[in-house]
């Protein structure tokens, strides 16, 4: 590599770490933008979940246990 084209590599790493953060971003903010808003649990269903995985999550205690 000449001494000249040192700078320019250097930039072309820069450019690239750029377009890689940038390229993240916009995913991220489509995500926010087009993502269900309105997945919502009803309570009913909820509470039966939680009390489900309460009971599993006893359930792996208890087996760790010796």
């Amino acid at each position: 590599m000449t001494p000249a084209s040192r700078p320019w590599t250097r930039a072309i790493q820069v450019r690239e770490t750029q377009n890689a953060a940038l390229t993240a971003e916009i995913a991220r903010l489509k995500r926010l933008q087009f993502a269900a808003r309105t997945k919502r649990m009803d309570p009913d269903p909820r509470q039966l979940f939680e009390q489900t995985l309460a009971a599993d999550i006893a359930a792996v205690e208890r087996s760790w246990r010796p």
